[in-house]
């Protein structure tokens, strides 16, 4: 599934984009955001007071991983889920849905923040460069 195909608002897929991903990861690198996604499958069941055996779990975080690797860093996957939680109003598990939507949040929250950086940096050089360094009201 590698060919580029593209959904009808003319983006990639989330399908297309993990299998991509998963084509070139190595299998030290699936197995280990399958490991991290696991304690997230285990704490959306813990927090909401569901239970499932281990090997449902384990179903779950693979599954979960094969939508979502390469799309959630897994560096970031604590985040996102814990900003999922706090946007969570069921009783119901939190989901790979879930995830990807406070992904894409946490992603438009970094970039501005990472925009805003940039900008201010910007400023401090057209003022360093216009009055000399010192500028000190940031």
């Amino acid at each position: 599934m590698s060919e580029n195909y593209r959904n009808e608002n003319g983006g990639r897929s989330m399908i297309t984009t993990q299998s991509n991903a998963l084509e070139t990861a190595s299998q030290n690198e699936i197995d280990s955001y399958q490991d991290r996604m696991l304690t997230i499958v285990n704490d959306s069941l813990e927090a909401s007071s569901q239970m499932a055996t281990l090997p449902e779990k384990l179903s779950r975080a693979k599954a979960w991983s094969r939508l979502l690797f390469g799309i959630i860093p897994e560096q970031d996957l604590r985040a996102v889920f814990e900003a999922a939680f706090v946007n969570h109003t069921g009783t119901f598990p939190i989901n790979a849905y879930d995830l990807k939507d406070a992904w894409e949040e946490f992603d438009e929250q970094r970039r501005s923040r990472l925009d805003h950086e940039a900008w201010e940096r910007r400023q401090q050089e057209i003022w360093d460069k216009e009055f000399g360094e010192g500028r000190d009201d940031h």
